[in-house]
């Protein structure tokens, strides 16, 4: 790769020669240079000759911008892929937002008639052309839940599991008592399981209702590692007559309980670092389920965590993890403390 890089870097060679290379040859290449190149140490000399080396170390930068002016969707898959594995070069994020945007503007095309008429017979209808935009749709339902959730007819109780006192204490050995005859016995569900009753509820809410008019709607929790499933997919996949720059939009939702020792740290090591980099995405839903209530067992290991934590002070905490990766990463995720306890 040096040779070759050496003979590209001769004055000889026309500039052209970099510019004719496919997106994929010239990822390789920037790779190389931040792997292996050394930052040139440039004279203060007004007139001075420049070396092969000089020209390659120029090349970290001429080639990201040969890839902006491309303007394509496979030249900005490219500047992503450079972006996520090489989260020190501070210019590529911006590079990337800077074609997104330009492809956003060169590609914009005119609702058809009957997405408009559509959206106007019901407020609660959206139209969906950008991960941002779902991901606010996403929000909306989310709200809608919790309410639902804390309303008359709540249905908090399908995130616990129920267990007689009476089966309990056979199970145990314990001898019956009378005053135990309707008590009940209440653990959360596992982190996996309250993200299938959550991913069910938002893929129930997009098909019942069709608030999203321009696309279809698919959910699906998707398997994390070590057997984990932890995260939720959204796509929102384009109508065939709608001719939108993004064929199919995605959030990704990470679900926590309030339990879980990583809980101030996944936002960023998982969510941010991991989930988000790997669907070249920048926006995201943090959802932690906030448990915490008298009626939760007390044998339960996870009780005595949860119990360090409430409300209040935990969702500012993620707040303010949230900004701070926006800050530091220019990724949007929102955090949603999702109250299901028992009343």
């Amino acid at each position: 790769m040096e040779e070759v890089l050496a003979q590209i870097a001769r004055w000889d060679l026309p500039f052209t020669s970099i510019r004719k290379l496919s997106d994929s040859r010239l990822i390789d290449i920037t790779a190389w240079i931040f792997e292996n190149a050394q930052p040139c140490q440039r004279s203060s000399e007004v007139v001075r000759v420049l070396t092969a080396q000089d020209t390659i170390w120029d090349l970290q930068s001429d080639i990201p911008n040969i890839l902006v002016s491309r303007k394509s969707e496979q030249s900005l898959l490219a500047l992503k892929e450079l972006a996520n594995r090489f989260p020190a070069q501070k210019e590529l994020p911006k590079l990337v937002d800077f074609v997104e945007q330009e492809l956003r503007a060169k590609s914009w095309t005119p609702f058809p008639a009957k997405y408009i008429l559509r959206i106007t017979s019901s407020r609660k209808s959206r139209l969906v052309s950008s991960e941002a935009e779902l991901l606010i749709v996403i929000q909306e339902y989310l709200s809608e839940l919790q309410r639902d959730i804390r309303g008359q007819l709540s249905i908090s109780d399908m995130f616990w599991n129920t267990f007689p006192l009476p089966w309990i204490n056979k199970i145990l050995g314990w001898p019956f008592k009378k005053e135990d005859q309707n008590k009940k016995k209440y653990t959360p569900k596992d982190e996996n399981e309250f993200s299938d009753k959550v991913a069910w509820l938002i893929q129930k809410h997009f098909q019942d209702k069709g608030v999203v008019i321009n696309r279809e709607v698919v959910v699906r929790a998707n398997p994390g590692s070590k057997g984990e499933r932890t995260d939720i997919q959204i796509d929102a996949i384009a109508d065939s007559e709608d001719m939108a720059v993004y064929q199919k939009v995605t959030v990704i939702v990470e679900v926590k309980g309030i339990w879980n020792d990583e809980l101030f740290t996944a936002m960023r090591t998982q969510l941010a670092d991991q989930y988000l980099r790997e669907f070249h995405s920048k926006s995201g839903i943090y959802l932690v389920g906030y448990f915490n209530c008298k009626q939760w067992d007390e044998t339960d290991s996870r009780r005595l965590q949860a119990a360090r934590r409430n409300f209040d002070d935990t969702k500012a905490r993620l707040l303010q993890e949230a900004h701070q990766i926006q800050n530091e990463l220019n990724i949007h995720i929102e955090p949603v403390l999702l109250d299901v306890s028992l009343r």
